[in-house]
């Protein structure tokens, strides 16, 4: 997900922002690249507080035994990269936005 936010590889439907000036399509960039990184934050959030439950609980997988709390820190990095990779996004629109 950050390399897709970065590179601009979402999917966009532009039916309605086609004929729209380049500054309404970028203010819109900017606050949907702020959105998404508000959710990505959130969600990393919670998972941060999953991993500290899978942890203190122990829980493990039924048919491997295998941690649950080990893919964890992976996904929270995940999340608080993308959010990073959002705001990084925001400014790029708001820069191309203002000029």
């Amino acid at each position: 997900l950050p390399w897709c936010q970065l590179t601009r590889g979402h999917l966009v439907v532009d039916f309605f922002l086609a004929q729209a000036p380049a500054r309404v399509r970028a203010a819109l960039d900017v606050i949907a690249a702020s959105v998404l990184g508000m959710l990505a934050l959130l969600l990393g959030w919670r998972m941060s507080a999953g991993l500290i439950d899978a942890f203190r609980y122990r829980d493990i997988s039924v048919i491997l035994g295998l941690p649950y709390w080990w893919a964890y820190p992976f996904a929270v990095a995940s999340l608080l990269l993308l959010a990073a990779t959002c705001l990084v996004t925001a400014r790029r629109a708001h820069e191309s936005a203002a000029s």
